[in-house]
């Protein structure tokens, strides 16, 4: 039930649940876009898109990322990101994958870190390498609260946005679906010097089709700024950087329903396309209340969860549901 000031609540029962069975609990996913997911398992070079109408799923895709045999057994780690996007123009879903090799070097003892990028057009088999992000992403395989998709880009947190002397840490990246190429997007100083206590979790949302930072402040209030993205909106603008000002972000104060302390954990779920963001909280072990917030009106109210839902784990994503007739083989 979605309900706004002065309008008509409408209820309705439907049975929406998809179930899938896996051969691993090491699942990850990423998506939905425009009703298509992927998934596999967590550090797996493999991967299948999944279309929740149809319910037709892809065969395993393998990525052929080369191994570099020389350095093959001082790896210690090679993981893979993967998101997924839409290019309006084409009407085509892409998946992008970043790779983060972990390799140690004896002699030296000490650790390097190598990236690599691919990019696999949704129907194809094959992944095919592109440059790099300039910066450092904060990749994540389960709760995606770092990256957000919206209007034909992914939009991305680097892994330093908000520390203070770090490199990065005022800058986000958008990665152009369509062109394939990634943008760097300017965090103004009024949003980067906010006073904080112990909160520093950062989350990319989207709020009636803008980009949005949120970061809870304290135990009773949270702080939005959302995005006026001028070249996502213009994709005719050829620059790979946005120095955005002031005026292109507007700041908005959440009233949390509770005074929440930091021993209890809080997240933020945006409903794509509208006003409405869920509050989700730990009340008890394994106990979850999840409220819903309309950053417009600031009204509140929690939702209604019965029987076992009460008891799920932590929310991966929320999502408007959309039906699609893609072939995803």
């Amino acid at each position: 039930m979605l309900e706004g000031r002065g309008r008509l609540a409408l209820t309705t029962s439907v049975d929406s649940t998809r179930k899938m069975k896996f051969s691993s609990e090491n699942i990850g996913f990423f998506g939905p876009i425009n009703g298509v997911v992927g998934y596999g398992p967590t550090k797996s070079s493999t991967i299948r898109i999944y279309n929740i109408s149809t319910r037709e799923v892809s065969p395993w895709i393998k990525s052929e990322l080369p191994r570099n045999s020389d350095d093959e057994e001082k790896i210690i780690e090679r993981t893979p990101y993967y998101e997924m996007g839409f290019d309006p123009a084409t009407k085509k879903h892409k998946v992008i994958c970043i790779w983060r090799t972990s390799i140690y070097d004896f002699e030296t003892s000490s650790f390097e870190y190598e990236r690599v990028c691919e990019v696999l057009t949704v129907g194809d088999i094959t992944w095919r390498r592109i440059e790099l992000p300039p910066f450092e992403l904060h990749n994540e395989c389960y709760q995606r609260k770092h990256t957000i998709y919206l209007n034909g880009f992914i939009y991305f947190c680097t892994e330093n946005l908000m520390k203070l002397g770090e490199q990065g840490n005022d800058k986000l990246v958008a990665f152009d679906v369509g062109a394939e190429k990634f943008r760097v997007i300017t965090v103004p100083n009024f949003i980067l010097n906010q006073p904080r206590h112990v909160y520093l979790s950062i989350y990319l949302i989207e709020l009636e089709g803008r980009l949005a930072i949120l970061s809870r402040m304290n135990d009773y209030t949270a702080k939005l700024w959302v995005f006026d993205d001028a070249y996502g909106n213009n994709k005719e603008m050829n620059s790979s950087t946005s120095n955005s000002s002031d005026q292109h972000w507007t700041e908005v104060t959440i009233e949390l329903p509770y005074l929440w302390s930091d021993d209890r954990e809080v997240s933020f779920h945006s409903v794509a396309g509208t006003e409405l963001i869920v509050i989700e909280s730990l009340e008890k072990q394994f106990i979850f209340t999840r409220h819903l917030y309309n950053w417009k009106t600031k009204s509140c109210k929690e939702i209604d969860i019965n029987g076992r839902f009460k008891y799920y784990p932590l929310i991966s994503t929320v999502s408007t549901l959309v039906e699609s007739l893609l072939h995803v083989r």
